[in-house]
């Protein structure tokens, strides 16, 4: 899950770095950018395509809530920017990149709660994905956001959303360790015991197919070990390789983990 999450994201943030660069950018990007409202404005005023997207589909939109501009954000909104536009496939050789991110996407990856929320009451799909399968609750319960976990589970975002190798919201919180994060997806009914598919890599090792259990117990989240457990997580579930929680946790020193799921019954 972790390998492929982070592909996910290394691609993201990749096109984020990379569209500065394009011979095909909007002129309205470069403003956006720098967050100079006065001259998004008079570009606005004088009738340019703010939905012009450069080479990867990025458009100023996109630019704006990744950036965090709320201001601008509003401009480009009322000035009729489309509010689920996407990027688009790009070629690399030998490889599949993610593409089909929004804006809402990129707000919300990077907590811009105030963005985000003006996305949504502008008509942004809380459940629009990438052609991987990621979601903006991914994004941002993968980074901790969560004000923006909570704004987007309230406006309907899906708590049981996966990726194309089964990985879930609760699975990059509670592997990247945000608590609170983990319990706003458990009190909205994320499934405790998804576990990831490896459909589409069955024989790469380092898609072991863990559940959020694995994943909190490997890597020492106490608190949110007993937050699964508490949920219902199974204290017995495997790896594809075999291997238990107690058994990731007893590898990488994690006592406090080792007698919390002792307790709860593990098999040893």
């Amino acid at each position: 899950m972790k390998t492929r999450m982070l592909v996910s994201i290394l691609i993201f943030v990749l096109a984020v770095l990379l569209f500065s660069s394009c011979a095909t950018t909007p002129r309205i990007i470069k403003p956006v950018e720098k967050g100079n409202t006065d001259k998004v404005k008079r570009m606005i005023d004088r009738g340019v395509d703010i939905n012009k997207a450069d080479y990867f589909g990025i458009t100023s939109l996109m630019h704006a809530s990744e950036k965090g501009n709320i201001e601008i954000v509003h401009l480009l909104l009322a000035a009729g920017a489309n509010v689920n536009a996407s990027t688009r496939a790009f070629p690399m050789i030998g490889f599949q990149p993610d593409y089909k991110h929004t804006a809402l996407m990129y707000a919300s990856r990077f907590g811009h709660a105030d963005v985000v929320q003006l996305l949504i009451d502008e008509g942004a799909d809380v459940n629009a994905s990438t052609n991987f399968g990621m979601t903006a609750l991914m994004y941002s319960s993968g980074e901790g956001h969560a004000k923006v976990v909570q704004m987007l589970i309230d406006e309907g975002a899906d708590a049981n959303a996966h990726t194309s190798w089964g990985a879930t919201s609760l699975m990059g919180a509670s592997f990247s360790g945000y608590t609170e994060v983990v319990k706003i997806l458990i009190m909205a009914g994320a499934d405790v015991n998804a576990k990831e598919t490896g459909s589409s890599r069955q024989k790469d090792p380092s898609n072991k197919r863990e559940t959020a259990l694995l994943f909190a117990s490997e890597n020492g989240h106490t608190e949110i070990v007993r937050l699964l457990l508490e949920a219902g997580a199974d204290v017995n579930a495997r790896t594809y390789d075999g291997l238990t929680s107690l058994k990731l946790a007893e590898q990488k020193g994690h006592i406090d983990v080792v007698q919390l799921l002792r307790e709860a019954g593990v098999k040893e």
